[in-house]
């Protein structure tokens, strides 16, 4: 979108009494409290929501600088709608994948590797210990040889002094993209585990907007082309 020649409160003012002194036969008192000044003032302010009403209608109205909802709006003109996509924000559906929440695998570790085993359950917490603390759950992963579906849960054997997990964030979306080794914090104590850390970064599906502007159909840009050319 072109830069567009936006005006300061202070510069409106400024033009909108040197507009009217230049019109004028003689000298008028724009001076600070006097009628004149108070008037210019409040046209000012209610040129700025004007202002800020057009930036923001020619952002929502070009899919390149559009966001959120726009871009889902904008896209259903000329995408099939996903089955399933309908929120309270979007009745209608909409043609991109919804946030996902990020992944990845943790290391539960104990000091000294005893001759008892420790049991993690699913659904157990941890959190990041960067300030941000970006919370995760454990998840069940079937594929782990030490997870029990009847227990729900993952069992550390005997004589053996770590265990890798599945986990998942709780808040869907780019949040829950950390690094390896920003997992560092137990929420939910568990009976004979010292440590957790994560031994990868962890990633989520974020909302494909560049793919789906990239997909739009050519009607679509025959219909742009035609409006500029109306």
């Amino acid at each position: 979108m072109a830069t567009l020649p936006t005006q300061s409160f202070s510069q409106i003012v400024t033009n909108t009494i040197a507009g009217i002194q230049g019109r004028a036969a003689k000298l008028i008192n724009f001076s600070q409290g006097s009628t004149l000044r108070a008037i210019a003032e409040g046209f000012a302010g209610l040129f700025l929501w004007f202002q800020a009403m057009v930036l923001q209608l020619l952002t929502a109205m070009r899919l390149s600088t559009a966001s959120g909802t726009d871009v889902d709006t904008f896209t259903a003109d000329f995408m099939p709608i996903l089955p399933g996509s309908q929120t309270a924000a979007l009745p209608g559906g909409s043609p991109r994948l919804g946030a996902q929440a990020a992944s990845g695998q943790v290391i539960y570790s104990r000091f000294t590797a005893g001759p008892t085993s420790c049991f993690i359950p699913v659904g157990a917490t941890l959190a990041t210990n960067d300030g941000n603390n970006i919370q995760f759950t454990v998840i069940s992963d079937t594929t782990n040889a030490t997870f029990s579906a009847t227990l729900n849960g993952y069992t550390l054997p005997p004589n053996l002094g770590s265990i890798q997990v599945a986990v998942q964030a709780v808040v869907p979306g780019a949040s829950g993209n950390i690094a390896a080794g920003a997992l560092s914090r137990m929420t939910s104590p568990i009976t004979g585990i010292d440590t957790v850390t994560n031994i990868a970064a962890t990633a989520s599906i974020r909302k494909a907007t560049p793919r789906s502007r990239r997909a739009l159909p050519p009607t679509s840009s025959g219909c742009r082309a035609a409006t500029s050319m109306a």
